[in-house]
């Protein structure tokens, strides 16, 4: 029905993937999904962070992502193909504590 991948930088989950079948959309699968990382990562105190545009950044306000400035990412996410090359410039930069 879905994945969900997260590459890990220091204290910082960086969310890669998330995918749910397109017939299956809208059942609160990426939800769940989302959800399903947070307990193993909040003992440890981290964040997680994505870039997203369009209809997905819609989604990650949704479940309790909050757009913060490029710039205050962490040197690693930074550094990250996902957010160096992958995304563009423009895709917003989002964060959600897991404590």
């Amino acid at each position: 029905m879905g994945g969900v991948a997260v590459e890990r930088h220091g204290d910082v989950g960086l969310l890669r993937s998330l995918v749910v079948a397109s017939t299956r959309r809208n059942d609160g699968i990426g939800s769940v999904l989302v959800d399903a990382l947070r307990a193993p990562r909040a003992q440890r105190g981290t964040h997680l962070a994505r870039t997203a545009d369009g209809n997905c950044r819609e989604f990650f306000l949704r479940i309790g992502y909050a757009v913060a400035p490029r710039s205050e990412a962490p040197k690693a996410v930074q550094q990250s193909s996902e957010f160096a090359f992958v995304c563009p410039a423009s895709a917003t930069y989002m964060v959600k504590a897991l404590r």
